[in-house]
């Protein structure tokens, strides 16, 4: 049986009445473009939630790190460290900007950054490092901001995984000197396409806003104060979000603490029935950190059994494993990145025996039962 389109996959838009009502009335309002009034209710409802002085709502995740390029004016040559475990659309951006993706190994049971092979490959082209803490499990970066001030580098987070993931050390994405999410539709805050950044500083914003609308300067400063709200000053691009997708942003964030609540409930539920699984554990997860669970990430540990052949078990009884559905690698092994391949170790071990569970709200007990007995079924 082929899984197509099953609620046992790691997909479920969560859309209801109350989603179309707003996005009706931003229609109505007639008001459809990046500048509407509701984009700007949108970036509030986010800096309320996040607890940051600035929220830019922007048309894609990956259009947050392109957009984050420029704004370190990350260039042809440059360096930008990224994790191998990452997906495509973290490292696309850093090709599109003429920079150099370099790969730095993970810890061996997280996406954390291997802190030693960061150190190593660190050179003096480098200009930034892309945190990517995927599948809603946060990582800490106490040790790798230590590294960057060091260096005087940027720490981005792509926490595109991640809306309402918490550490210690807070909420994932407001960790670094600036952090972006993802709001496709598979994310925990869902409009269809779209993404936002997060930042407690003014400067950085005020570039944003400026990139984001075409380079027209909003910083009134002594060279830009005659050229203010005007075009052709700035060099910028368009990565506006557009007004009904704000509309629906709005809502989702209101929906965020309840969709978190039940897939941790349903993570709960998972892990108590598996727990005498030995073969198959999830991640480490510390007893300070709260996932969001957008997946349930799991590893398979047994000689005899593979994740991949366990990822295909799953899909042949409709249960819809990311790892398997994206055929997982690490970034390097792809064409378009063959020629930054480096040694990384740990995250080839890694992603070699890992798949995800669903966990999301979509999900019945019927469905987490089905979950629990096929993978019962796979036992050796």
């Amino acid at each position: 049986m082929k899984a197509t389109n099953s609620v046992l996959e790691n997909k479920f838009i969560n859309i209801d009445k109350s989603d179309i009502a707003v996005v009706v009335h931003a229609v109505e309002a007639r008001q459809l473009a990046g500048t509407a009034d509701v984009v700007m209710a949108y970036e509030h409802e986010l800096q309320t939630y996040f607890g940051v002085k600035h929220a830019l709502a922007v048309s894609s995740g990956t259009a947050a790190l392109h957009l984050l390029l420029y704004l370190f004016d990350i260039k042809q040559g440059d360096e930008v460290i990224v994790p191998p475990t990452a997906p495509i659309m973290s490292a696309l951006p850093i090709l599109a900007v003429g920079a150099v993706p370099v790969f730095v190994d993970v810890e061996p049971d997280s996406m954390a950054y291997d802190l030693q092979d960061l150190r190593h490959k660190i050179t003096a082209r480098t200009r930034a490092i892309v945190t990517v803490p995927m599948w809603g499990y946060p990582t800490l970066l106490g040790g790798l901001r230590e590294i960057a001030r060091k260096h005087q580098l940027p720490v981005i987070e792509d926490a595109s995984h991640c809306h309402g993931s918490r550490s210690k050390e807070g909420l994932t994405g407001t960790m670094g000197d600036i952090g972006f999410f993802s709001t496709q539709e598979r994310k925990l805050v869902a409009t269809g396409e779209g993404g936002f950044i997060l930042t407690n500083s003014n400067d950085y914003a005020d570039r944003v806003r400026e990139i984001r609308d075409f380079g027209k300067p909003v910083r009134k400063t002594l060279e830009l104060q005659d050229y203010l709200g005007r075009y052709g000053y700035l060099f910028g691009l368009n990565f506006r979000l557009a007004a009904m997708s704000a509309a629906l942003g709005i809502s989702q964030v209101h929906k965020l603490p309840a969709k978190i609540e039940q897939r941790t409930a349903n993570a709960a539920c998972l892990r108590e029935e598996l727990s005498n699984m030995a073969w198959l554990r999830e991640i480490h997860v510390d007893d300070a950190t709260t996932p969001n669970y957008y997946s349930m990430l799991m590893r398979v540990d047994h000689p005899t059994m593979s994740a991949s052949g366990v990822a295909q078990a799953l899909y042949e009884q409709a249960i819809v494993s990311d790892t398997y559905r994206f055929g997982i690698q690490p970034l390097y092994k792809l064409p378009i990145f063959s020629a930054y391949e480096t040694d990384c170790p740990n995250a080839t071990s890694l992603l070699s025996r890992i798949i995800t569970l669903p966990t999301h709200e979509g999900l019945s007990m019927a469905d987490l039962k089905r979950i629990i007995s096929a993978l019962q079924n796979l036992a050796p």
